[in-house]
């Protein structure tokens, strides 16, 4: 492991703006954050969002290395794939990052990924988010993936459903493990579609979701469900253990 290191906001814009490009997805490759990087409430998205593609998307391994992406300041609520990290690959892992702002797009929204189809570990959203469908404090929508060790203590929002204080939806037939989980914020849904404190539910999807020692310690947000299972027109299996 020989990482590509981020040593400044200018080091960390130089990195979305390769990636974004396609000029260089990391693919197999290490990349660490040195230090804490405040981006001043400037517009910074790594990669972007196209349905089933990536080869504009983070491909490996990202370690925040415990430090903080501050005061990012995302606002266009016609994109769909919308976060730190727009899109991220199969093969991605993303970890040990903490984040603050303000993150405002359409569907596919998160905090840290607005669609991730690689895991996430250890990762705290803070920055407020907020969509119109698919939007998560830490993940907008995923794969079969596993969410592990994450917390979420910005306002999560949207209008159109399928809202969670750590992830919005899984599409498709995807089965996500989420682990070790926990919403200290606020869930404002405007929508009575699938709404929850920690995972919003499953859109299109005979998936199941299995969430391990997830918890909700919002104050506002106590009388949601954990998950929001009682659809009966989706097919989807929830486990909570």
């Amino acid at each position: 492991e020989n990482p590509y290191l981020i040593q400044s906001a200018a080091d960390l814009a130089f990195f979305a703006s390769q990636v974004t490009s396609g000029t260089e997805v990391y693919s197999g490759k290490f990349v660490k954050l040195t230090k804490s990087i405040d981006l001043n409430n400037n517009n910074l998205m790594i990669g972007s969002y196209v349905k089933n593609k990536y080869a504009n998307c983070f491909t490996g391994t990202f370690d925040g290395n415990n430090n903080w992406v501050l005061n990012i300041n995302i606002n266009d609520s016609s994109v769909s794939g919308v976060g730190l990290f727009a899109q991220t690959s199969p093969t991605a892992l993303i970890k040990n990052l903490a984040l603050t702002g303000s993150i405002v797009g359409n569907q596919r929204v998160g905090g840290i990924v607005g669609e991730s189809m690689g895991n996430v570990e250890n990762c705290i959203n803070y920055a407020t988010v907020t969509g119109v469908k698919y939007t998560g404090g830490v993940v907008g929508t995923c794969d079969s993936i596993s969410i592990k060790n994450c917390a979420n203590y910005g306002v999560v929002s949207n209008t159109g459903g399928w809202l969670g204080g750590i992830l919005g939806a899984a599409l498709s037939s995807k089965s996500p493990v989420l682990e070790n989980c926990v919403n200290y914020a606020d869930i404002v849904h405007e929508s009575t579609n699938d709404y929850g404190a920690i995972f919003g539910g499953g859109a299109n999807t005979t998936g199941t979701f299995t969430l391990i020692n997830c918890a909700n310690n919002s104050a506002t947000a106590q009388s949601y469900p954990t998950c929001y299972g009682s659809r009966t027109d989706k097919p989807y299996k929830i486990v909570i253990q």
